[in-house]
């Protein structure tokens, strides 16, 4: 915003100067007229930022007094940020961010705080300030407006909070694809805050072997316009992954150009996990049809088309993926039969019922088979027709037993593998069955006839008198039951181990418990480790803020003692400026009496520090007068009587809550040049600086 020359008070006016002699703005009544009219808080400041005048309507709402300089535009030379103060303090930090930024760069902002009322309650508002120039770009004032934006912010929480109890995750990006919200599904589920999911960070959460296929797909989505879908693997906050399918659509503008994406990730682990079952199931059944010379066959009722599996087809003797036709399987049926099967296809062409019989093959080698035919009609969701069966080779019933003890096979790797055994127990007649993993778990012989006695003699001394409360409750109730406990091996190793078990009744109406028990040892050991880490990092969080108060008074107070007794026994203090490494009581006690001889009212005005593992890294200023020799390697600076504000770095690495080494990066350069030791001239027959000391 700029003045025109005819605009009243311009700059350069007797007014004009009148008006800042008297520390006021070069502003009339009218101005301050027009913002008390507008409904809304509305206020100008100084170029330097310090806030002038507030109207009425934001005056009222602080409860300042009638005559409050502020209420009449009287500048009071008050700081840049005098009115952070009034503000929420959770919103401090980020308004005076926003406003150093206008400040620095002449530019209007906006930001969005809480503002306390006159009654010391909190309302929303929304900030906007504009520089207001001269014609010649002398920045006069700044002026600004405070919407209410409460009544918005109550929206959005319950938006938010609608979103939040949908049960998916949802998701917002730009048109870019750059994510901009996730909602608190997301943050439950994959352990992340929000502010780790911004831009592109949610892929961290991405499986790595899903990440390059599913980020193509979602940037020919955004490059294309077209609706994203893609199925993905998300990690957890326990770190498993499961599978999600992430769908996104585009919010478009009337001119056709997106908004925003909008998508929603739902989890389809257990349809993922239903499809591979199924998978395997078809695969299984194949192999198992094979294996076991069992085919499947139909027909369709309205067509009277036949169909069957290359296993019916090889069980008749022809090759896999013959078309089967009545003729073609007459063929195959012993003379003795034809008429049975006859009479079969004919009722399965009008629609039979139950098809339950036995017949004959009689094969071109003269070779003679037994087959066994169990089918059924049923009408699919079109209404229509189809007689569903299977046809058995049960000539060589050898074949029928492999499969169960491939079966079998199966069950017991996957017990090996999941370190889990199952086992029966009959509390009656005091029988119990184990597994083979069952008996690797409780590492006994699978000679031994396992007993209640020996599972009892397995478990830890401490865990024995619960567990056999355990076992005696359920074999009086027939209750199911749950219990996790610990073995203790005959070498003196510890296994954590989790038992469940589900009774049933037999059908002589016995009582009987069947069971699995895991070998949870290696959860166990790794929650061990997790709380073991998590407790050093509390222990490294709570010693950081005490070394920082430690630290930050060792300038002003003087105190040597406590300055080397922060070290431990090898800590060193390197000052990086001047490349010295000081080590030992005496030489980590005379740097403080160095620097508090030079600088006698040495301050370190610390901004922040930061926790990396057992390093701590602390972000300051070195401030002080030069009142005093200043003694360094290269010689003696004798005392200049400048002030120094110099940025530094200090890093410290931790031993058991002491100081092992640390390192001072203070910037030497400002220093020098602060405390007026540092000349930088340029000679007119060269092309680079010189710098002198």
């Amino acid at each position: 915003m700029r003045l025109a020359k005819s605009d009243p008070l311009p700059v350069g006016s007797s007014d004009h100067f009148d008006s800042v002699a008297r520390k006021r703005l070069p502003l009339g009544a009218e101005l301050q007229l027009a913002l008390n009219l507008i409904p809304a808080h509305t206020w100008y400041a100084a170029p330097s930022g310090a806030l002038t005048f507030l109207n009425e309507r934001g005056s009222d709402y602080l409860g300042l007094p009638k005559d409050h300089p502020i209420r009449l535009g009287i500048d009071t030379g008050a700081a840049w940020d005098s009115h952070i103060p009034l503000l929420h303090q959770d919103d401090r930090e980020e308004t005076r961010r926003v406003w150093s930024e206008c400040l620095r760069t002449g530019c209007a902002g906006e930001v969005s705080f809480r503002v306390r009322n006159a009654d010391v309650g909190y309302c929303w508002f929304l900030s906007r300030a504009e520089p207001v120039r001269d014609a010649d770009g002398t920045l006069l004032y700044w002026i600004g407006i405070n919407l209410d934006i409460e009544e918005r912010k109550r929206a959005e929480q319950e938006l938010r909070d609608i979103v939040d109890t949908i049960p998916a995750i949802v998701w917002v990006a730009l048109p870019d694809g750059s994510n901009t919200y996730v909602n608190s599904r997301f943050v439950e589920y994959s352990g992340m805050t929000p502010a780790q999911t911004a831009g592109s960070a949610w892929q961290d959460a991405v499986h790595p072997d899903d990440l390059q296929r599913h980020e193509a797909k979602w940037r020919a989505s955004v490059a294309s316009g077209e609706p994203h879908e893609s199925e993905v693997r998300f990690r957890g906050a326990d770190g498993e992954y499961r599978w999600h399918l992430d769908r996104g659509f585009p919010l478009r503008a009337e001119d056709g150009n997106i908004i925003k994406w909008y998508g929603i990730v739902t989890d389809i682990e257990d349809r993922k996990r239903v499809e591979e079952a199924l998978r395997r199931n078809e695969h299984c059944l194949a192999e198992a049809q094979r294996l076991s010379h069992v085919g499947s066959v139909g027909m369709e009722v309205s067509t009277k088309r036949i169909f069957w599996s290359e296993e019916s087809a090889r069980i008749y003797g022809y090759t896999p993926g013959t078309e089967p036709t009545p003729e073609l399987i007459l063929q195959r049926v012993h003379p003795e039969d034809v008429g049975l099967v006859t009479d079969a296809i004919e009722r399965a062409g009008q629609g039979g019922a139950d098809f339950d019989y036995e017949h004959r093959l009689l094969l071109p080698d003269g070779s003679i088979k037994h087959i066994y035919n169990l089918a059924h009609c049923y009408r699919n969701e079109a209404g229509n027709a189809e007689v569903l069966g299977a046809i058995m080779d049960i000539t060589e019933r050898r074949v029928a037993e492999e499969t169960i003890r491939r079966s079998e096979a199966y069950l017991a790797e996957a017990q090996r593998l999941s370190h889990t055994g199952s086992f029966g127990w009959k509390p009656d007649d005091e029988e119990i069955v184990w597994s083979d993993e069952t008996y690797r778990i409780f590492e006994y012989d699978s000679t031994l006839t396992p007993t209640v006695d020996s599972v009892v003699q397995r478990i830890h001394p401490d865990d024995r008198a619960l567990a056999q409360q355990v076992i005696d409750r359920a074999s009086q109730t027939g209750t199911d039951f749950e219990h996790e406990y610990r073995l203790l091996m005959a070498d003196g190793r510890v296994k954590h181990v989790h038992a469940i078990v589900h009774a049933v009744e037999s059908t002589s109406g016995n009582r009987e418990f069947i069971g699995a028990v895991t070998d949870i040892t290696e959860h166990k050991t790794a929650e061990e480790k997790i709380r073991e880490q998590e407790a050093e990092l509390r222990q490294m969080l709570d010693f950081a803020p005490q070394l920082i108060a430690v630290y930050g008074q060792v300038a002003e107070d003087k105190d040597v003692v406590g300055w080397v007794s922060s070290f431990t026994e090898d800590g060193t203090f390197t000052d990086q400026s001047i490349g010295v490494t000081y080590r030992g009581p005496d030489e980590l006690g005379r740097t403080v009496e160095t620097y508090a001889t030079a600088f006698p009212d040495m301050h370190r005005e610390l901004y922040s520090f930061y926790v990396i593992g057992d390093t701590v890294v602390v972000e300051l200023a070195l401030q002080g007068t030069h009142k005093g020799p200043l003694a360094l390697p290269q010689g003696t600076v004798p005392p200049t009587g400048k002030r120094m504000d110099t940025p530094c770095c200090d890093v410290f690495r931790l031993k058991d809550g002491k100081i092992q080494s640390f390192n001072c990066y203070p910037s030497g350069t400002v220093m020098l040049a602060q405390l007026g030791l540092l000349e930088i001239s340029t000679g007119r027959d060269q092309r680079t600086d010189q710098v002198k000391l």
